[in-house]
């Protein structure tokens, strides 16, 4: 059974859900858009609908008018890339009087979706990129923090991989970078 991680950028999506009526989560395919929307659905009580299945996708490119009748908010549209013509029928939804967070798309990201994504739906959505896994969610603990490649934070760092790999867990490359740099910068005094 594939090992979960908990999302650094799932209490981002949540909060901007509470503002934004809708959420367009962005990424490379296989990053986590859809594990990471699906769980966060079960708890908004929000249906799901892939643009994967082509029944699906004929009837969005077909008719988008009729498309979010037939899956009333709150909705989770995934691989949205592949219907851009439903941007505008979301938008006219939105302006109707949408409560924040009844939209949640995701995609990869697309020049072309991206550009009408915010042509159509400008202040309306709130649009994330969501990368792999970062190595604060497979191996950190506490808040996430940003990375520091000073020399300072490094030797921190290797410190605390040192430890961890004493302990038997850790982070081996980061503990051989931080090596690397406190010799090469030994080098240049």
């Amino acid at each position: 059974m594939p090992r979960h991680f908990s999302r650094d950028i799932a209490g981002t999506v949540s909060r901007l859900s509470q503002s934004y009526a809708a959420i367009l989560l962005t990424g490379p395919r296989q990053a986590g858009k859809t594990s990471l929307l699906r769980d966060l659905s079960n708890s908004y009580r929000r249906s799901y609908v892939t643009l994967d299945d082509w029944t699906e996708r004929a009837l969005a490119r077909t008719d988008p008018r009729l498309f979010p009748q037939l899956h009333p908010a709150p909705v989770f549209i995934d691989e949205i890339q592949y219907t851009p013509e439903l941007f505008p029928y979301i938008k006219m939804a939105v302006d109707e009087g949408a409560a924040a967070g009844p939209y949640w798309l995701a995609g990869s990201q697309a020049f072309h979706m991206m550009h009408l994504a915010r042509e159509s739906l400008a202040g309306r959505a709130a649009i994330l990129h969501m990368t792999f896994l970062s190595q604060h969610e497979i191996f950190g603990s506490g808040p996430a923090e940003r990375l520091s490649l000073s020399l300072p934070a490094l030797k921190a760092a290797k410190s605390v991989q040192t430890r961890r790999a004493a302990s038997g867990s850790g982070c081996f490359l980061l503990q051989v970078t931080a090596v690397q740099i406190e010799n090469v910068h030994s080098d240049l005094s």
